[in-house]
């Protein structure tokens, strides 16, 4: 039996068939152009990263744009900034809020701040700094070495910017910390746009870290950022579930008098959080303020003089000893965590607790548990505070 020709409308359907796989990919790129905000030709796939923690940032994922705003740290009712951040070479449409664009990703930047850098570090984004506010508060070798290969040059202290080297900087973003005062109008008034990192006006040490996730929207690092963040913060809750059912927590207090006044951490700050979760009961737990409180000596001493531990943090050239902390003031030594030498210190001058620490809350966790509860965290080495043994 010969074989019959196939039918005509089978013919057809082939055909059809053929070219709608032919096809599909290119009507497909058609429609989202056609679609596209503003006719733009491509459509920004995000890779979102959402604040758990943070109260001072937000961010909405646009087709066309991200909307990041910040809040005032000091009237958290209030709006402080609004950016729009936009991908070069894309037409924004026109349904954004008002609010600075700016084009996306970032190459130029300088920092205001030595805090800032670990960000940039973790981020694998110190290539893009070429301007710092001063070197001498900076750990970071790789930051240094730049400066003194005058490819990162410096434009003077945060607290008083010199405009003419920051001009000579070019950055394309500034990246500040927030003040009451505006001392940045001279810095907008000359076209550099200003990037605000509210970070250290947090409550919470992870608060404080996920503020990886603000600087990573301007550089499209999101994925990065919340992997590192994730890490961070699994490592952090797995601490504090070691220490949360610990009977008789040891007390702690911090800080020193200066000049006539002793400012100590308040119940809702971030070094309350972290004595809280180290397993320790902060003698300024009932207190609700979140930044620091100004005592008199007198105050301090009658709720601190039987404390466990006292935790204190200072930026000192040379070794620090119970001699230097009594040589300061007579009373010091009536504290009994002096007398049992059961003082925390953390150097500042040495440590690079303000560049890395900031995104290392798991590990100056770790630092006090390791001295708070000895024999807990078998095998950690304290990076950031030691228990002083410096006579």
């Amino acid at each position: 039996m010969k074989n019959q020709p196939p039918h005509p409308l089978t013919l057809v359907l082939i055909l059809v068939l053929v070219l709608d796989g032919c096809t599909g990919d290119s009507a497909r790129e058609q429609e989202t152009r056609t679609n596209s905000p503003e006719g733009n030709s491509k459509v920004e796939h995000w890779e979102k990263t959402h604040p758990e923690h943070a109260r001072l940032f937000s961010i909405e994922y646009k087709k066309d744009a991200k909307i990041v705003r910040i809040k005032n740290p000091f009237d958290t009712t209030r709006a402080l900034k609004t950016y729009l951040l936009v991908k070069e070479g894309v037409r924004p449409g026109t349904n954004l809020p008002e609010g600075q664009m700016i084009r996306i990703p970032v190459q130029k930047v300088a920092l205001a701040y030595a805090t800032h850098v670990g960000f940039f570090k973790e981020l694998g984004l110190l290539d893009r700094v070429n301007g710092i506010s001063q070197k001498k508060y900076i750990k970071n070798k790789q930051v240094i070495k730049a400066v003194k290969e005058k490819r990162i040059k410096e434009f003077g202290p945060s607290h008083h910017i010199n405009t003419e080297k920051l001009l000579q900087v070019g950055p394309e973003l500034l990246f500040v910390a927030p003040f009451k005062d505006n001392r940045y109008e001279k810095i907008r008034d000359l076209g550099i746009p200003i990037a605000i990192n509210s970070s250290y006006m947090e409550t919470t040490p992870l608060a404080r870290a996920e503020w990886i996730k603000f600087i990573s929207y301007f550089f499209n690092r999101e994925r990065k950022a919340r992997q590192i963040f994730d890490s961070v913060a699994h490592h952090y809750q797995q601490l504090t579930r070691k220490v949360e059912h610990k009977k008789d927590p040891p007390t702690i207090f911090s800080g020193k008098k200066i000049g006539q006044t002793w400012y100590v951490p308040g119940g809702n700050s971030y070094m309350a959080s972290f004595f809280k979760d180290a397993g320790a009961r902060y003698l300024w737990e009932d207190n609700r303020q979140s930044g620091s409180l100004p005592l008199d000596f007198e105050t301090v001493f009658y709720r601190a003089s039987d404390a466990d531990f006292w935790c204190i943090k200072e930026n000192f050239k040379h070794r620090y000893t119970y001699a230097q902390l009594g040589s300061e003031n007579v009373h010091y030594s009536e504290f009994d965590a002096f007398q049992n030498r059961q003082i925390i210190f953390c150097n500042t001058h040495s440590s690079p607790y303000y560049e890395e620490g900031i995104l290392e809350p798991n590990v100056i966790l770790a630092d006090l548990i390791n001295i708070l509860h000895p024999g807990l965290l078998s095998g950690h080495r304290n990076k950031y505070y030691q228990l002083l043994n410096e006579e």
